[in-house]
């Protein structure tokens, strides 16, 4: 206790309303995680933002993003038939560049320049993603 008893019940508020923020955190994570909530919101978050049609292995046209969630690298995140609720972010580029340079018009991307060129050529993105490189 210190002299001032209005900072002892500041700091005591402060730790309380810290405690319960916690409690309050880790409660909604687990129904979170129970629920697979963040797993849905990240499917359909991908397959709004890249909707546009591209062909998949078996010639049938599918999103973009059903194509992000059906590779390897971001397939290997999560148990066999559910999908992830997190994707790294080198996982996730990994993915989304090696689908837009097999959807491009360039068909030999050897160097830098040339993936550049397929990057700006290919179709599998919209015009609003292609502003950001």
């Amino acid at each position: 206790m210190s002299s001032f008893p209005i900072l002892d019940l500041v700091v005591g508020v402060i730790f309380i309303f810290f405690l319960l923020s916690i409690i309050c955190s880790s409660i909604v994570e687990m129904v979170l995680t129970v629920k697979r909530i963040r797993a849905q919101v990240l499917g359909k978050w991908l397959l709004s933002i890249f909707d546009t049609p591209v062909k998949n292995a078996q010639n049938q046209q599918v999103p973009l993003g059903q194509e992000l969630m059906d590779h390897c690298a971001v397939t290997a995140l999560s148990p066999r038939g559910a999908a992830p609720s997190y994707i790294d972010a080198k996982n996730f580029v990994s993915a989304l560049l090696d689908k837009i340079n097999t959807h491009s018009q360039v068909a030999n991307t050897t160097s830098i320049d040339d993936f550049i060129n397929s990057l700006n050529t290919t179709t599998a993105i919209s015009n609003e993603l292609k502003r950001c490189f």
